[in-house]
């Protein structure tokens, strides 16, 4: 959420989006029930925004600014499933509003959208429900910068569907499975940032024997958090293979093996001396989780 952040420490950093989704559901359908956006009071007189009904009738709609209330459509005691898109941009902020929606990919049309809604920058959220007996239940509440994010999709999966994978058959998806044939698996594209319909090998990573072995590639920033990465290497091809962890940040591992990242550059150097017979062997290592 860093890069979403704007200099006075709230959500809202102009030219960034950001999707949240929750769920909701009310115990009856007048006021008041919200979903609430606030700045600097998580009291009345920080709300900033909302989703719920605070009005009379039985609707559900955006509150934004404070005392404007647009029409979502209406409300039911059912659960119901919520993406919220901010644009935040100079001045006033774009807002759309999804309501359960079931695609893997942001429809082109919302249930709402609000052009120039107010200034949407927040830091802080909270669920209010007062007067007439009204509760309600919030639920799954993700914060992210996609749609992806918002619906809860596993990051594998958003990137199969976006590398083309899912188009080229069904056989072809698996996290071990190789369907360009370069010897390296998908999920190795996944966090190498590969392609996994190109045979791509030497782009993705290089090997220097010199002084030992050391390999050099890149991380994926977006998939090194949700699989394991590791580097096993070897004095032969039919003995063990050790494994060193690959991590942001990097390491000093048993045998000398040092594990240096540079952003998302990472470089693996495993000394000399490990060798046999002056041989050593590396390949790295995918782990689903």
């Amino acid at each position: 959420m860093n890069g979403l952040v704007d200099a006075n420490g709230r959500i809202g950093k102009d030219g960034t989006s950001l999707y949240l989704s929750f769920l909701q559901q009310p115990n009856g359908t007048s006021l008041f029930y919200e979903f609430e956006f606030h700045r600097g009071d998580l009291g009345d007189p920080g709300r900033i925004a909302g989703i719920g009904n605070d009005r009379p009738g039985d609707n559900v709609n955006l509150r934004a600014p404070n005392n404007t209330h647009t029409l979502i459509g209406a409300g039911d005691t059912n659960v119901n499933f919520y993406v919220v898109r901010i644009d935040f941009k100079a001045g006033n902020d774009d807002v759309r509003i999804y309501r359960n929606p079931t695609s893997v990919t942001e429809p082109g049309v919302p249930t709402l959208t609000k052009l120039g809604a107010a200034d949407m920058s927040f830091d802080g959220i909270s669920f209010g429900a007062f007067v007439n007996g009204r509760t309600v239940m919030h639920d799954e509440i993700r914060v992210g910068t996609s749609w992806a994010d918002a619906i809860g999709e596993d990051p594998y999966v958003t990137w199969v569907r976006e590398s083309g994978l899912q188009g080229a058959g069904g056989s072809n998806t698996g996290f071990d499975a190789d369907p360009d044939r370069d010897a390296i698996p998908n999920g190795l594209e996944w966090l190498l940032g590969g392609n996994p319909l190109v045979f791509d090998a030497a782009s993705v990573w290089s090997a220097n024997a010199a002084d030992g072995l050391t390999l050099t590639f890149h991380i994926n920033p977006d998939a090194i958090s949700h699989a394991g990465l590791f580097l096993q290497w070897s004095k032969t091809l039919s003995g063990t293979w050790t494994d060193v962890p690959i991590q942001q940040g990097g390491g000093t591992y048993a045998n000398g093996v040092v594990v240096q990242s540079n952003g998302n550059a990472v470089t693996v150097h495993v000394p000399g001396y490990n060798a046999s017979q002056g041989k050593l062997f590396a390949r790295l290592r995918a782990v689903e989780e």
